[in-house]
């Protein structure tokens, strides 16, 4: 639980767990910070492991099929509004017009 560069320790990693969440105050990207009085109980069962990388917990290539399904389901849309958009403009400009 020790932080140390070059053998010098520069403090303890505490690991801890807060209750309510909505009081902790943004002070970053992705920090937060405890405000003074809020009661810090030591977290349980954790494991922390020196030289490992915290792995992302999304499946790049599943998200990225689905972000072109989604765009092509937005383009199937709009090609329907615009479908509707002139079918309502020629029945407004042209039906009913005396020739």
């Amino acid at each position: 639980g020790q932080v140390q560069v070059d053998n010098e320790q520069l403090g303890s990693l505490r690991v801890v767990d807060v209750a309510d969440k909505t009081a902790l105050v943004k002070i970053g990207n992705n920090e937060f910070e405890v405000p003074q009085g809020i009661d810090l109980p030591r977290a349980v069962n954790f494991v922390i492991k020196q030289g490992y990388l915290e792995s992302s917990n999304v499946n790049v290539v599943k998200e990225m099929v689905d972000m072109i399904v989604s765009f092509r389901n937005f383009e199937a849309d709009a090609q329907a509004v615009k479908a509707q958009d002139d079918s309502l403009d020629k029945l407004i400009n042209n039906v009913g017009r005396v020739r």
